[in-house]
């Protein structure tokens, strides 16, 4: 009688081994997918703060005088995001004060969603 060496896998234990490996790796697909476009919409959105961030820092240097309502594009590693500048009188008993608005917009990668953010900044007239 031949003795059977059982320390090698047989074929059929192979390809259940495979079989089991390519089930759980097509299952893990749809999660790699998903991280990739989360990973894309934050990093499209950490963009839209820098933008916004960008004009605040623009307008803090900005002469008192000449801040005024304005809108544009800034563009930002190949990406364009739409901005809003509102400019408000805001004049007290403090003195000479503006408010002005920042409102930055931009779309949703994968989802078309329009989305913005905003930020508020005073600036006050200076020697007074």
């Amino acid at each position: 009688m031949f003795m059977l060496n059982k320390k090698a896998f047989t074929l059929i234990e192979l390809m259940i081994a495979i079989l089991i490996f390519l089930i759980a790796i097509l299952g893990l697909v749809p999660a790699f997918i998903n991280a990739v476009k989360i990973n894309k919409i934050n990093e499209v959105r950490d963009k839209a703060y820098l933008a916004l961030n960008k004009k605040l820092i623009e307008i803090e240097s900005m002469d008192f005088n000449s801040l005024a309502n304005d809108n544009g594009t800034i563009t930002i590693d190949n990406t364009d995001y739409n901005y809003t500048i509102n400019v408000i009188d805001d004049s007290s008993s403090i003195g000479k004060l503006k408010k002005v608005v920042v409102t930055v917009k931009w779309t949703k990668p994968y989802y078309n969603e329009e989305n913005s953010i905003s930020g508020t900044i005073y600036v006050r007239a200076k020697n007074e």
